[in-house]
């Protein structure tokens, strides 16, 4: 990021600094992007548009293409819109939702309307678009110490967790808390970064056989959390379902 405003200028923010980046890499610099991201460039010079999502997809871009040209947008609800009233749900997409949460990219629940797959860049110019993987997944073996590995994965989570909350006011954000290894060792991890205390936030459930709140109430004394819970109940839950 210093290195950018030292070329875009120091008052340049947000896709500013991207587009100084484009500018001088082209879309190889996607590949130095970290964290959640998903945004659409326009290439004025070449006329053509260049639009991304993060290498798991925290971030969405759907698009549909169109005679008139291509829309796209983080909403599916804004690109679906574009298809007018015929538009119609794909079927089995129902039947994917239902057996994991989510319809996997490249589909969507929409005929038509396609999301942008994580760890991919979609070019668009003359009415055409272009999808190109610039990131994926490498399993290579490798043989490795325990404990340099241990010391190597709690580095780069640091690092990671530290990355997330630059630039942020420490009073205006915080983490969810399920009292498992995962979100406790963000918490604890964030509890470093400064004096202010660390917000964390939990859900628990009536039924004990699902409900966490005690792992998750552990963990938030433990690193000194101001800790903020809440039971879903069942009514709750399908309040939610016209929403969702």
């Amino acid at each position: 990021e210093d290195e950018l405003r030292g070329i875009a200028g120091a008052e340049v923010e947000g896709l500013g600094l991207l587009a100084a980046l484009f500018a001088r890499e082209g879309t190889s610099f996607v590949r130095r992007l970290r964290g959640a991201f998903a945004f659409g460039l326009w290439d004025d010079h070449e006329h053509t548009l260049v639009a991304a999502v993060d290498q798991v997809g925290m971030r969405r871009l759907f698009y549909a293409v169109h005679p008139e040209g291509v829309a796209f947008a983080s909403r599916l609800s804004v690109v679906a819109a574009t298809l007018g009233p015929e538009r119609s749900i794909e079927p089995d997409t129902i039947y994917t939702y239902l057996n994991f949460g989510y319809v996997p990219a490249p589909r969507s629940p929409f005929a038509g309307v396609h999301r942008l797959p994580p760890g991919h860049l979609a070019r668009v110019q003359n009415g055409q678009m272009r999808l190109e993987a610039y990131w994926d997944l490498q399993y290579t073996e490798q043989r490795l110490d325990p404990r340099a590995t241990a010391v190597r994965t709690y580095t780069e989570t640091a690092t990671a967790v530290s990355r997330a909350l630059r630039g942020c006011d420490p009073k205006s954000v915080g983490g969810f808390l399920s009292g498992g290894t995962d979100s406790s060792t963000v918490i604890g991890l964030m509890a470093r970064q400064g004096d202010e205390q660390v917000q964390a936030f939990s859900m628990g459930f009536s039924e004990e056989h699902y409900n966490e709140l005690d792992h998750a109430v552990l963990s938030a004394r433990h690193f000194g959390a101001a800790h903020y819970t809440h039971i879903v109940t069942p009514e709750e839950a399908f309040g939610l379902v016209g929403r969702l």
